[in-house]
């Protein structure tokens, strides 16, 4: 796991335009900024790069908390709220899932959990589940297309920490 501060992320994020963009209505989706804090603690709390939680959500909702899909996910993170799941079993719903601490800790440990109790350690399957919510070890359309998800997530994911090791050697930040 890559030790990386919350200033890196987004200004790696920042300089690679993946921070947030203006959507179609004219809105102007929240930077990564506001929500780094949540990525990083629950990217620790659950043993994750905090880069593959910001890749996630960016992929996912681009910076949007209040993202709603066709198939009923929500929030920063795109989480299904009927797999969603509070700390204390409580079923989590739409609006919860809009508040992007809620969001990012909830489908940070929902990514955890596919890595660990389904896919036995390997992020790239996990990843491939989250996309799908499907078993990733067989083999089927919906699960190639989970693969390529996983395969872009890890792309973004090292270009963020690519840029935050440019940004510390510019900074005189190692």
């Amino acid at each position: 796991m890559t030790t990386l501060t919350i200033s890196m992320l987004c200004a790696a994020m920042f300089s690679l335009n993946l921070t947030g963009e203006q959507a179609a209505n004219g809105k102007v989706n929240t930077t990564c900024s506001t929500y780094e804090h949540y990525i990083i603690e629950s990217a620790r709390r659950h043993s994750i790069e905090p880069e593959i939680v910001a890749a996630l959500i960016y992929s996912e909702s681009r910076w949007t908390p209040d993202a709603v899909s066709s198939k009923g996910a929500c929030g920063l993170m795109q989480v299904v709220p009927r797999w969603a799941r509070a700390p204390r079993g409580k079923r989590l719903t739409c609006d919860d899932l809009k508040d992007p601490a809620v969001s990012i800790e909830t489908g940070t440990a929902q990514l955890a959990r596919w890595r660990d109790e389904i896919n036995g350690g390997d992020m790239h399957l996990a990843l491939c589940s989250y996309a799908t919510g499907a078993d990733c070890k067989k083999n089927s359309r919906r699960v190639r297309a989970g693969k390529r998800y996983a395969n872009f997530i890890f792309k973004t994911a090292a270009k963020i920490r690519e840029q935050s090791q440019r940004l510390r050697v510019f900074t005189g930040d190692i």
